[in-house]
């Protein structure tokens, strides 16, 4: 089985780029998948190289872009997570005085009906800052790991850019 590089071809019979094509049975693959192939194509056409570098160029500048992207994000979610642990300390510092106070009305046997509406109420913020930030921390787990193969991906895609340059100046060099 053998992978090779063939020109696409519209309508009118002009080239509109190169797809990948799996021989002998002749699975045809979108080109921008084609450039991250572990198979290297031996191209004789300089311009089907071109081709190549642009389009494994253009891979690579998309990942790099989504690697960014996913980085931007990863600092957001980490900035509410600290916030929610921020205001869960809060809560806590909020509920241990309304804890005390109520204790002491009830100790003086005073009405105590507005401490425990408070006390709930601090309680279901406690909550929620709860969740938020285990919430946080779970999307800070999985942006990581996105963004180590997002920075994965554009490394690869960085060695293909350097093959395929490389492989069109050779051509470029022998013509």
């Amino acid at each position: 089985m053998e992978l090779r590089y063939v020109r696409q071809r519209n309508s009118h019979g002009q080239a509109q780029g190169l797809i990948l094509v799996n021989w002998p049975t002749q699975n045809f693959s979108a080109f921008p998948r084609a450039c991250r192939t572990s198979a290297t194509p031996r191209m004789s056409n300089q311009h089907d190289l071109w081709l190549a570098l642009k389009a494994a160029k253009k891979q690579s500048n998309n990942s790099l872009r989504q690697a960014r992207r996913i980085r931007q994000e990863l600092v957001v979610v980490e900035k509410i997570e600290e916030v929610a642990s921020e205001r869960l300390g809060e809560a806590q510092e909020d509920l241990e005085r309304l804890n005390s106070s109520l204790e002491i009305c009830e100790s003086r046997g005073e009405n105590t009906e507005s401490l425990l509406e408070e006390l709930n109420v601090v309680r279901e913020t406690m909550d929620q800052c709860k969740n938020l930030r285990e919430s946080a921390r779970e999307t800070i787990g999985r942006a990581q790991e996105s963004l180590e193969r997002a920075e994965e991906d554009h490394r690869e895609d960085a060695r293909r850019v350097f093959r395929a340059k490389w492989e069109y100046e050779r051509a470029r060099d022998m013509s």
